[in-house]
């Protein structure tokens, strides 16, 4: 039963999107995918020190920061 909610809940949130970004200017896509690609980031290292996985987690937030830090920077440098 959980994992049929979770499939709902992740096609109700893709259809969210869809339509969102269908309407959205340039700017406010950009800074929707940028927003869901550091919250998919921070929960993936969240899930891994959850599970156990303690030195992936370390790995992964050790090679993420850099990249989130570059994807805010490329995202932001009209303003």
């Amino acid at each position: 039963m959980p994992y049929i909610l979770l499939i709902a809940g992740l096609l109700i949130g893709g259809y969210a999107l869809y339509h969102f970004l269908r309407k959205a200017n340039k700017d406010q896509a950009q800074k929707v995918l940028l927003t869901l690609a550091i919250g998919l980031m921070l929960v993936m290292i969240f899930v891994m020190i959850l599970t156990g996985k303690l030195p992936i987690a370390a790995i992964l937030t050790a090679v993420l920061i850099p990249l989130c830090v570059q994807l805010y920077r490329v995202f932001n440098r009209g303003e």
